[in-house]
């Protein structure tokens, strides 16, 4: 039982619990289900990372370092990490922790694979995610949901924290030391949900894979940080979400018991998460539509009902690029009833701007619900001939509870990869899921033919 005085530490010294509870998870063994679920987080940002290399963002990015820095920025792990990070999240089509809506892997695997990883086994980074992951979601559990409702954007500023704790167990630092790193990045920490449809989003994944791993680098140095930072006042909680989080007796409790790396969020389509039930249940409709031999055109109204957070996060209601149709329910939901489809190549502008889109986009109503979960949504559509047809999504593919399985991520990766690597796909894919027998991962990584 943990006593009062044990309450009492755990509460002054959050960052210190979760740099010691992780250090036990780096340093000692991990349940084979955590190790897979790793894995499987891996082959999805390495496909996302892959194929958003290629994407305007990334290539901007890249463009602009070049320019500034007059020499190539990839020598650089900082500028690796920061154009790995924009990469992993430029088609929004990377893993998320529902609970606290972060997108973990492409805060981590970005600074681990930017960072001078030669010699690190493949079983050593894929513990340092698992703990990264374990910290992130422990942390989102106090700030997640209340970072969303105050405007911030979750990943952006929990996400240096997970990327500081994570390659600083690469670098083999003490605790003291992994606690500085935290709250070193910590200061840096940022990220608008007012950025979500333009390219600022994924490059704030970027900047919390880059400043987690500067942080890293610094406190290796015995440079120093805030150590109240999520306790203190003020500290991390008043200027976010506008008061001091003072106790944190919870931050370290049932650590690893089931670890959270084992609750990620797999998306099937390349848009925001909240969008996912409308596109499911619009995809059900266009097969039956299929089926009935109905074309759009016969649409005449589409109703969409949705959880009360999709006008925050995913609003817009005439989407000019495809940035912004990512984050419009009604797009998507035109998109999975055009098409039977949501992936990358129906979020470009061309196609979010077509006339067709335009037509059938102006019959779509959008109404927040209260009784309409996250994950939930209803669609229902009415046609010219007054028949009507509804399908209900009552829990979005990719969730945990309906979940891709194995071959399903690997399809995905494959689909994203193989415009790009060709045959060699196939390969990657095969050591990605024994990755724990990678003798060298840094050395793995830098000979892929990939890219940034």
């Amino acid at each position: 039982m943990t006593t009062m005085a044990q309450r009492e530490v755990i509460a002054q010294a959050p960052l210190l619990v979760l740099a010691e509870k992780a250090l036990g998870t780096f340093c000692g063994p991990v349940p084979d289900e955590a190790a897979h679920a790793a894995k499987r987080c891996l082959i999805d940002w390495l496909g996302v990372v892959i194929a958003g290399a290629r994407e305007e963002p990334t290539r901007l990015l890249r463009a602009a370092l070049e320019k500034a820095g007059g020499t190539d920025p990839r020598r650089s792990p900082f500028f690796n990490a920061l154009m790995l990070g924009t990469a992993s999240h430029a088609l929004d089509y990377d893993d998320t922790d529902y609970i606290n809506l972060i997108h973990v892997s492409s805060t981590l695997f970005p600074a681990l694979f930017a960072l001078d990883t030669q010699c690190a086994g493949g079983m050593a980074l894929l513990k340092a995610v698992i703990s990264g992951f374990e910290a992130e979601d422990r942390i989102g559990v106090y700030l997640g949901r209340r970072l969303t409702a105050q405007g911030w954007h979750v990943s952006g500023v929990i996400g240096h924290l997970g990327s500081a704790l994570a390659t600083g167990l690469m670098l083999s630092l003490p605790a003291d030391r992994l606690r500085h790193a935290m709250a070193i990045s910590g200061t840096a920490a940022s990220g608008l949900i007012a950025a979500f449809g333009t390219m600022s989003k994924p490059l704030q994944l970027g900047r919390a894979a880059a400043d987690g791993l500067m942080a890293a680098l610094l406190a290796r140095e015995d440079f120093t940080g805030p150590e109240e930072l999520l306790e203190g006042d003020p500290g991390f909680g008043r200027p976010f979400v506008g008061e001091a989080i003072r106790d944190w007796s919870r931050i370290g409790t049932e650590w690893g018991r089931p670890y959270a790396i084992l609750s990620n969020s797999f998306k099937p389509h390349a848009s925001c998460m909240i969008t996912h039930p409308v596109i499911d249940a619009a995809v059900a409709l266009h097969e039956t539509m299929r089926r009935e031999n109905r074309s759009a055109a016969e649409i005449a109204e589409v109703s969409c009902e949705v959880t009360r957070l999709a006008p925050k996060v995913a609003g817009y209601r005439q989407p000019k690029t495809g940035l912004e149709g990512k984050f419009s329910v009604a797009y998507c939901c035109v998109s999975g009833l055009l098409t039977g489809r949501a992936t990358p190549d129906r979020f470009v502008d061309p196609v979010v701007g077509s006339s067709e889109t335009r037509a059938l986009l102006s019959r779509v109503t959008v109404t927040p619900c209260e009784n309409v979960g996250e994950q939930q949504a209803i669609v229902s559509v009415r046609f010219t001939d007054g028949q009507t047809r509804r399908h209900e999504t009552r829990m979005a593919k990719g969730n945990p509870e309906n979940p891709l399985s194995d071959a399903e991520l690997e399809g995905k990766f494959l689909a994203l990869t193989e415009p790009v690597l060709g045959s060699d796909a196939k390969r990657i894919a095969r050591d990605i899921w024994a990755f724990q027998d990678v003798a060298d991962a840094g050395r793995w990584f830098a000979a892929l033919p990939v890219l940034i």
